[in-house]
């Protein structure tokens, strides 16, 4: 990529290992708050990445950096090997859709998609193939004459994924657009975005609060806590190998074992429990340890037989919640330990889920995860 009047021009094809996005150091503060503290980020080439995190996290500030709405305080951002801190929005390979579509409500369907291409003053014809493909590509052919108040909410949304993408970006960076639909709405446009960025084979680069909009679009996701990377990763790495307890609780249910490591295992460490002794899998620890112990509920299992095996405990039904599909049911063990487990709502075993009943739960050791307790939230360095 070479810098050519003023604007940024590709230079040749990278590939998905490559980091198209390179963020290094950058702070920024409004005020006295902190809104990003120090965050280095690669993000590759061709990669659906998600910044997940609550309210208050600067997902959103980091975005618009990227995209130039903000400008970093220090450090750098480079889009293949380029710094653009000196670039205006228009003038960087990136363009964003936002929560609010920021449609024109006074232009049509085709109008509001053809504006960023008469910015650039590209002749009439070809912007009138370039609009009618990109509508054909998100399915609103036919509203092409029509205004955006007589399209539903994910009509419009489309609209604004079209205007993007018309101008072939090289990152498309987005700030919770499916927030204000609903939830069947909503996960009709995720598995319509997650196409679209595999048939367009360019960067999106996402933010959300939702956790489970994370993990199901995403190649990879970024955990923020407090303006920092809390830790980075596959969705997979991410939920099953949480690198700290702020992570672990804010992707998705868990139940935790405070402990300390006795003994190392072939394949991990036997950690003492206010509940028992159990084996447990995990990063390399040390005797003496102290460690948290987490399993998701859908790993904790049902025991057919009563008895006290290895990593097994017996423990009253505190709870049951119908979802459906399953249920979600919460058991207390010894020393008043809190534990988790999801069952199929048809399993044989639901039948005996009833408050009150005490039952052995299996705790596979290759589903205990250790964090270690002393690990701060931003252990996690590797690139995604």
């Amino acid at each position: 990529m070479t810098i050519l009047a003023g604007k940024i021009e590709p230079m040749g094809t990278m590939t998905a290992e490559h980091s198209l996005i390179e963020i290094d150091r950058v702070r920024k503060s409004f005020g006295a708050h902190t809104a990003i503290d120090n965050v280095s980020l690669a993000l590759g080439e061709g990669h659906f990445v998600t910044l997940l995190g609550p309210s208050g996290c600067g997902k959103t500030t980091l975005l618009r950096m990227i995209g130039g709405l903000e400008t970093p305080n220090s450090g750098s951002i480079r889009i293949a090997g380029t710094p653009v801190e000196s670039f205006s929005p228009i003038d960087r390979p990136t363009r964003m859709v936002f929560q609010s579509y920021a449609l024109f409500p006074h232009m049509t369907v085709e109008k509001n998609v053809a504006y960023g291409l008469q910015r650039r003053r590209i002749p009439d014809a070809e912007i009138k193939a370039k609009v009618a493909a990109q509508l054909d590509v998100v399915g609103l052919s036919e509203k092409a004459k029509s205004y955006p108040s007589e399209l539903s909410g994910g009509q419009q949304q489309r609209v604004a994924l079209a205007r993007a993408l018309v101008t072939k970006p090289r990152v498309l960076l987005l700030d919770e657009p499916l927030a204000a639909l609903d939830l069947k709405l909503r996960q009709r446009m995720q598995a319509e975005l997650k196409s679209l960025q595999r048939s367009a084979a360019i960067t999106f680069v996402y933010v959300t609060h939702d956790q489970h909009e994370a993990l199901g679009l995403s190649d990879r996701v970024v955990v923020m806590e407090k303006g920092r990377v809390a830790q980075r990763g596959t969705p997979a790495e991410i939920y099953h190998r949480p690198a700290n307890r702020y992570v672990a609780e804010f992707v998705g249910d868990i139940s935790i074992l405070d402990g300390t490591v006795r003994t190392i295992e072939d394949g991990g460490a036997r950690i003492e429990t206010p509940a028992g002794m159990f084996v447990a899998s995990g990063p390399t620890v040390r005797s003496g340890d102290k460690v948290h112990a987490i399993i998701r509920p859908e790993s904790v299992r049902v025991a057919v037989a009563s008895g006290d095996g290895a990593n097994t405990l017996r423990a009253t039904v505190e709870s049951a919640t119908f979802r459906g599909a399953d249920m979600l049911v919460e058991f207390r063990g010894p020393a008043d330990v809190r534990i988790q487990t999801s069952i199929s709502s048809t399993a044989p075993e639901a039948a005996a889920i009833i408050p009150g009943h005490t039952i052995t739960l299996e705790l596979p050791a290759t589903a205990l995860w250790l964090i270690p307790a002393e690990r701060n939230s931003n252990a996690s360095e590797s690139s995604p």
